[in-house]
């Protein structure tokens, strides 16, 4: 046996991760280094030697289990000796029965660490055979590498596990935060649902009070109007040619602004009925083009950019009508050196994932502070020195009054885009469209 072969063995030993492996190179070295016919690597447990792994001519006793007392291993452990037997048959040490179906003439048996046996090395050979004393020091040699290795692998069998539990505990965690993280986001988003609805209540309470007086001050300064402006054109009817009649014709150009902005505030108070229908926004946006281009003057230029195919969306005509009236009013405002008006329609979808067709209304102009943005629709807001207030409180009206959203990007500077997104309707389709 050369030392270098004991030198392979034990660094291959020192690879070996797990008990398979130590098994695996213990008998094969064993019979490379003593020149033996088998070799069998036996775990000493519970009084018994159990057998685990061989690397034999024929078949040994791998799988098997034997008493301690009844084999030659328990007696190595036993007594903390190597042992040497010539002849198998002739040592009453020897379970004769157990080896008569064995080729195994002669044996070498050294312990797995002496001072507390874990196992033993078995060498065999099929002829009589006097194992060597430094066949018996290479085995015990052979015998301590694997001690050292086994002690290893069941380090590391235990850091292994010991991982793979830690890993599991913080899968567990991980699924654990998910969930709660999954739970405290419902309950915030419920708790905000329930906050947003709040405020939408005693918004609705306090607009419908107001609605209501202004409904009823505008009904009432109506019929005086409607009294001044008949008055006024029987005036100037029968002043004709006459100073007076001058007058009278700005009395009732006075009394008609006054019924339009009369108008607005019913319009504010829902006083006008709402009779949504499917309709083509794209056709509506086309249509409203001339009327449009006139209000914002020849220095902004009016584009169109429709979508083809949109499914038609369940609204009213009249007040989808105003409300883009009121956007171009307010582009308008927003461009006194002119620019440019783009009116686009496009797919889209509500807050709550539903369909919906949105019209895109986007300015050049001088754009909006997040002051003004903030309270851009509320009632009576305006940075106009002649406005009321009510345009864009009105157009937020007809979007909610459709179960609609609005929202908007603006800057100082950057000009001003409303979306405004209407449901898509699940009745009856519009003709189809052109744009």
């Amino acid at each position: 046996m050369s030392h270098s072969a004991l030198v392979d063995a034990v660094h291959a030993l020192a690879r070996c991760r797990d008990h398979a492996a130590i098994l695996t190179v213990v008998t094969h070295y064993v019979r490379r280094l003593v020149g033996a016919d088998g070799a069998t690597f036996a775990l000493l447990a519970d009084g018994e030697c159990r057998y685990l792994e061989e690397d034999a001519v024929a078949p040994l006793w791998k799988g098997r289990r034997f008493r301690a007392g009844c084999c030659i291993g328990g007696w190595v452990a036993a007594h903390k000796l190597p042992a040497v037997i010539p002849d198998v048959f002739a040592d009453p040490r020897i379970p004769h029965g157990s080896y008569r179906a064995t080729f195994v003439k002669s044996l070498a048996v050294v312990a797995v660490r002496p001072d507390d046996p874990l196992g033993t090395i078995g060498a065999y050979w099929g002829t009589e055979h006097h194992a060597t004393p430094d066949q018996v020091e290479t085995l015990q040699a052979l015998a301590d590498a694997a001690a050292v290795a086994w002690t290893n692998a069941a380090l590391i069998g235990d850091l292994s596990a010991a991982r793979d539990r830690a890993e599991a505990r913080a899968t567990e965690n991980a699924r654990l935060l998910t969930e709660r993280t999954a739970q405290l986001e419902v309950q915030a988003r419920a708790e905000a649902e329930r906050d947003r609805l709040r405020e939408l209540l005693q918004r609705s309470r306090k607009m419908d009070a107001l609605g209501r007086m202004v409904a009823g001050v505008a009904h009432d300064f109506n019929n005086l109007l409607t009294v001044i402006i008949g008055f006024g054109e029987v005036i100037q009817a029968s002043a004709a040619g006459t100073p007076t009649q001058d007058l009278a014709a700005h009395v009732v150009e006075a009394g008609l602004r006054g019924q339009a902005l009369t108008g607005q505030l019913l319009r504010f108070a829902r006083a006008q009925p709402f009779t949504p229908e499917p309709l083509d926004l794209n056709r509506v946006v086309a249509d409203a083009q001339p009327l449009v281009a006139r209000l914002v003057g020849r220095g902004v230029r009016v584009t169109l950019e429709p979508t083809a195919d949109l499914p038609p969306v369940s609204a009213d005509p009249v007040q989808i009508g105003q409300v883009l009236l009121n956007l171009a009013s307010n582009a308008r405002d927003a461009m006194p050196d002119g620019g440019r008006l783009t009116l686009a329609t496009v797919p889209g979808s509500l807050p709550d994932g539903a369909p919906a067709v949105c019209l895109r209304v986007s300015d050049t102009g001088c754009g909006m502070t997040d002051d003004v943005r903030t309270r851009l629709f509320e009632p009576f807001f305006t940075t106009k020195e002649t406005g009321t207030g009510l345009g864009m409180s009105i157009v937020a009206d007809v979007v909610a009054r459709h179960g609609g959203a609005i929202s908007m990007e603006t800057a100082p500077g950057s000009g001003t885009t409303f979306r405004i997104c209407l449901p898509v309707c699940s009745g009856q389709s519009p003709p189809p469209s052109a744009y």
